[in-house]
């Protein structure tokens, strides 16, 4: 495959592959120029009959052995994902080996909903680029009492982000996400962010709500903090960015946490704004599971994100770029939204935003703009909008946000007619 023009490209593995074929797969991009993370962008999207689902990271063998030094100078336990143990739901895992050989196991700690801990070893891959796939509920007991994991990776010269998460145990649906650092026992200064400012927030971070009698959103927080002690305010906004609620100290953090948190988010609003509040310097990594589903529905998406920490100096930038895909499934709803939201805490900022939409046919665009106020929303229903269904034509495709205004955000997800969901951030 070469790249030579900005459009929307996909590589499908059923055109790689024949039969029943279960493996890894590596993708290289080679150019002549250096490429800036993660240009071109790249998104997994698994997809079948009845669901959808993105992740936009997994593992990858290191580019060269500065990379290698740099990345894995510190090695600690991935976590960061939710376990669901349903009659018919069972959480996974997989463990791809780098291009050398590897121990045969890693060591699985799964969290139950007391804080209590149960220990699993793992089968994992010793052949360079080998696969396995690791299902906790075969080697764990009380399962409806686990909710989240941790897993110590023998793997050698990989980045060992994990892809994981639940599926239908007939394997009819999957939802993934990457699993993220364990930070619960990093203390050095880099750890940590600057102290809060008088007309900065600590950290934000603006969501899109499912909610009503239909669906549900929540954030989760894990075991994986940095120690430290810290509260979450949550404001809910309307699309014009009117705040229409807000909740003080909805949840406290006192970390290390021995089990996750979770806050119910399923308000009839547009969106809602966390905020980290201190009085003593927060963690720099606020990982959270952003959680979207339908009620009675099989799969929630689990998205990794995090709270955004406060950077004055973004307030000087003079363009942003962002970019997400826009998925298309067989009568599924397919959102995109834009969001203008920053660690201010007084906002007053307008986005102008030009939206940019790629297909894959050609390198034709669509294009359009709009303006956003101060925490305004914009979400755009592909199956509702004529213009894009006939530009896409059927397939998937990219979209591109640039505006004068930093503070940006966009999202994805996609909601199938049997009730799964996917989703993930943008970039």
């Amino acid at each position: 495959c070469e790249i030579r023009e900005p459009k929307a490209y996909s590589i499908e593995v059923k055109d790689l592959v024949s039969g029943d074929f279960s493996g890894s797969l590596e993708v290289e991009f080679f150019s002549k120029r250096p490429l800036v993370f993660a240009y071109p962008a790249t998104s997994i999207n698994l997809y079948g009959p009845l669901f959808s689902t993105l992740v936009h990271t997994a593992e990858r063998t290191y580019n060269d052995l500065e990379d290698r030094k740099k990345n894995s100078a510190t090695n600690v336990a991935e976590s960061g994902f939710n376990l669901i143990f349903q009659e018919n739901v069972e959480p996974f895992l997989t463990l791809i080996n780098g291009n050398e050989p590897a121990p045969p196991h890693c060591t699985l700690t799964a969290i139950e909903r007391d804080g209590k801990e149960q220990e699993a070893l793992l089968e994992a891959p010793t052949e360079p680029y080998g696969m396995r796939w690791i299902f906790p509920g075969a080697m764990l007991k009380a399962e409806q009492e686990l909710e989240c994991a941790k897993v110590e990776s023998s793997l050698v010269g990989v980045y060992p982000r994990l892809v994981v998460g639940n599926r239908m145990k007939d394997g009819s649906a999957y939802s993934i996400t990457h699993s993220y650092y364990d930070c619960s026992a990093a203390t050095d200064e880099s750890n940590y962010w600057i102290e809060e400012q008088e007309k900065w927030h600590a950290a934000t971070l603006m969501i899109p709500l499912y909610g009503g009698k239909d669906h549900f959103t929540r954030a989760t927080f894990y075991p994986i903090y940095s120690p430290s002690t810290f509260s979450i305010d949550v404001e809910f906004y309307d699309m014009s960015g009117t705040l229409k609620k807000t909740v003080k100290d909805a949840l406290t953090i006192q970390a290390p946490l021995k089990k996750f948190l979770q806050l119910d988010l399923s308000e009839e609003f547009s969106t809602a704004r966390l905020i980290a509040r201190s009085t003593t310097r927060i963690p720099a990594r606020i990982k959270l599971g952003y959680d979207i589903g339908r009620v009675g529905g099989a799969l929630p998406c689990n998205i990794c994100t995090n709270l955004q920490p406060f950077i004055p100096s973004w307030d000087e930038k003079p363009f942003t770029f962002k970019w997400c895909p826009v998925l298309e499934h067989h009568e599924a709803k397919a959102d995109v939204w834009v969001c203008n939201s920053s660690q201010h805490k007084t906002y007053t900022r307008q986005a102008e935003v030009q939206l940019t939409f790629y297909r894959e046919k050609d390198s034709k665009t669509l294009q359009r703009t709009v303006s956003l106020p101060p925490h305004g929303s914009v979400r755009i229903r592909r199956e509702e909008d004529g213009e894009l269904q006939e530009f896409f034509g059927g397939r998937p495709g990219w979209m591109t946000a640039t505006s004068s205004n930093p503070h940006i955000l966009t999202y994805t997800f996609i909601e199938t007619a049997s009730g799964n969901f996917g989703g993930d951030h943008g970039f």
